[in-house]
């Protein structure tokens, strides 16, 4: 058994595996190299060596009890040089297949996994180690952001070198997607289709809360620089931010001890039907109270009723297609309810205060 200072990095993995606690990622790793690798006689890669330097100067702390240095480990020799490592371990790859199929082929990352598996399409062929996807513009855009972020060096077939390139001829247009603007001090909805311009030809472009609050309804994004100008001609103070964050937000979020700030925060936007969602096991005196302080400030709402969990039908029949800016007040952390799928917002009433426990 070896106790003394590793002299070669082959000297130094055995060391690993013998006397240092491992995570259960490193210890497969080293375990590997060590079995597969150094046992067997076949020289590591460079990305194996490199891998390995890495994890060194991770367990600095256990190795300093050794009186050994992670830095001087890192600079050791192997006494069989290391192969370069083939590009297809290295850099990813992206390519079009028959017209129909997205493929990438990318060494592993696990936070770069991750975000694959977000994006819900993605399909992992284990066999072939590959990840593949119904091909669309939109899902090839979703893809190569995503690897562009994880990796330095990426690899295009023909077909999606050809993509990148067109796309390239347009990239000093600034908006992709509808999008208030003002330019020469005026406001234009750009980016956006026939059948948005019709459906928003009746508003007038201003930048008041509620307009604001009806175009992010819509889908409309404020330009970031649009949204600056607004908040220092309103006066530059977190209130103001606090605003128009409650105008574009389509699920903000309130303090209870805020009430009289929502009331405003409606009054802003123009609300039109606020629905109060009264969920089973919601404090009741709340709910009231909210509601006659929506009385009091002639601001038209329902309280809708509920039972184990699940709204009952509503009795007033209200048509939420005929109202400009309906809002939802959900009491608890349950979702939405179908019946309530056209509102404009679903503000979540919060309580963020501590609680106190006294102890005897």
């Amino acid at each position: 058994m070896m106790t003394k200072k590793p002299h070669t990095k082959e000297q130094l993995v055995d060391y690993l595996s013998k006397y240092i606690s491992l995570g259960t990622y490193d210890k497969k790793f080293v375990n590997n190299l060590l079995q597969l690798n150094i046992a067997a006689g076949k020289s590591v890669t460079t990305n194996q060596s490199a891998l390995l330097d890495k994890i060194v100067l991770r367990y600095q702390r256990q190795l300093s009890k050794a009186e050994l240095s992670s830095i001087e480990l890192v600079r050791l020799s192997w006494t069989v040089p290391p192969i370069e490592s083939s590009p297809i371990y290295t850099e990813a790859h992206i390519s079009i297949m028959d017209d129909t199929t997205i493929i990438i082929h990318s060494p592993y990352k696990k936070d770069f996994v991750k975000e694959l598996k977000n994006l819900e399409y993605m399909n992992w062929d284990r066999e072939n180690k590959m990840w593949s996807a119904v091909a669309s513009e939109q899902t090839l855009k979703s893809i190569l952001e995503i690897v562009t972020a994880y990796y330095d060096k990426v690899n295009y077939c023909p077909v999606v070198q050809q993509v990148i390139d067109t796309v390239k001829e347009h990239k000093d247009i600034r908006y992709w997607n509808p999008t208030l603007a003002r330019i020469n001090g005026n406001l234009y909805v750009m980016a956006a289709n026939p059948s948005l311009m019709a459906a928003i030809e009746h508003l007038p472009l201003n930048t008041e809360y509620h307009t604001l609050a009806r175009l992010s309804r819509m889908g409309i994004r404020i330009d970031p620089a649009l949204i600056s100008d607004i908040h220092d001609e309103l006066g530059g103070t977190d209130e103001v931010m606090n605003k128009l964050i409650f105008a574009l937000d389509p699920q903000p979020k309130i303090e209870i001890t805020d009430t009289n700030r929502l009331i405003e925060y409606l009054q802003n936007i123009k609300a039109d039907m606020v629905l109060l969602a009264e969920w089973f096991g919601t404090n009741k005196s709340i709910v009231m109270e909210l509601a006659n302080l929506l009385k009091a400030n002639n601001i038209t709402h329902r309280v809708l009723k509920s039972k184990a969990g699940n709204l009952s039908k509503d009795k007033s029949n209200i048509n939420l297609r005929k109202c400009e800016m309906p809002v939802k007040i959900n009491m608890s952390t349950f979702t939405a309810h179908s019946s309530t799928k056209h509102v404009a917002k679903t503000i979540q009433i919060v309580n963020s205060s501590g609680i106190y426990i006294e102890y005897k």
